[in-house]
């Protein structure tokens, strides 16, 4: 039985979180004000870097911001009009936001998305996985729908950083979104990966400013979060993580190579060569055996 202060640590660190479905109109006021604009700019850069490089017909976007994060289309390329870009809105309060942007809207759970299986070549969940009861089976959908050889990018609240303080003591005076969630470290979600056979490419960092709604405070510190973001300092407000899905899960990979290991060990048989009537078969290690026709 639990111990009174450890229930009261219980009590404030483990508060409910505020879901996307239940928080959408909150979290989209929250991204449109002053810190998550400056939020918004340290990210969209490392995202489209990402886009860019890998370049896919199929992206699932999960985001509770209204930006663009996926980029715009170019009318003029047939790249881009081959491409199918799609935003999952969780929950109908979500759905304006969704439709007033150039990606196809999809209302759904976020853990039964209601896609084929390997049919995503491009995920990003901006800020999704906190703002979820249930992260694990979340990435578990996203690791079902995203093909082989597909990108992923999680893009997150670090806990260990002066947003995870300004959450904590938030918290305590009861305010929700964008505060009400529950961080994952970056640990957890690679242990997480290697069970999904995703394979971790990365993780970047940045925002090492006050989090405060103040613009004049964010310039004092831009010199030196442009430095910590360089050097991907691990006490950034958000990180970024990067991870690929193997052709093969790991456990398939495993039985491949033992299979391959007990095969070279069986006895390796040669041509056959036929003498007179009979029939040899030369099998090495073995002893040779006539077989009539």
């Amino acid at each position: 039985m639990k111990s009174g202060w450890r229930n009261l640590v219980d009590a404030l660190w483990r508060r409910p979180v505020a879901t996307l479905d239940k928080s959408a109109k909150s979290l989209l006021r929250w991204f449109e004000s002053p810190l998550g604009l400056i939020l918004l700019s340290q990210q969209q850069p490392l995202i489209s870097s990402l886009v860019e490089e890998y370049s896919s017909e199929t992206q699932l976007l999960v985001s509770p911001s209204g930006a663009a994060l996926l980029g715009k289309k170019d009318s003029q390329s047939d790249s881009a009009n081959r491409q199918l870009r799609i935003q999952l809105c969780p929950g109908t309060r979500n759905f304006k936001a969704c439709r007033d942007m150039e990606y196809s809207p999809l209302v759904a759970d976020l853990d039964a998305i209601p896609m084929l299986d390997n049919s995503v070549d491009f995920v990003l969940l901006h800020h999704t996985l906190e703002f979820s009861e249930n992260p694990h089976q979340v990435l578990r959908e996203v690791s079902r729908v995203l093909a082989p050889g597909g990108n992923l990018v999680i893009v997150g609240f670090n806990r260990w950083s002066l947003f995870g303080v300004r959450r904590w003591f938030s918290q305590i005076s009861g305010v929700t979104a964008p505060w009400a969630h529950h961080p994952l470290s970056t640990g957890r979600l690679i242990d997480w990966m290697h069970l999904m056979s995703c394979e971790p490419m990365g993780v970047a960092r940045g925002f090492y400013g006050l989090p405060l709604q103040c613009r004049k405070g964010m310039r004092w510190f831009k010199r030196l979060d442009d430095w910590l973001m360089s050097i991907a300092a691990p006490f950034g407000g958000f990180y970024m993580l990067h991870a690929t899905k193997l052709l093969f899960g790991r456990s398939q990979q495993r039985r491949a190579r033992g299979r391959a290991s007990d095969l070279i060990r069986l006895p390796v048989s040669s041509p056959a060569a036929r003498v007179g009537g009979h029939q040899l078969h030369l099998v090495k290690n073995l002893k040779v055996e006539k077989t009539k026709k």
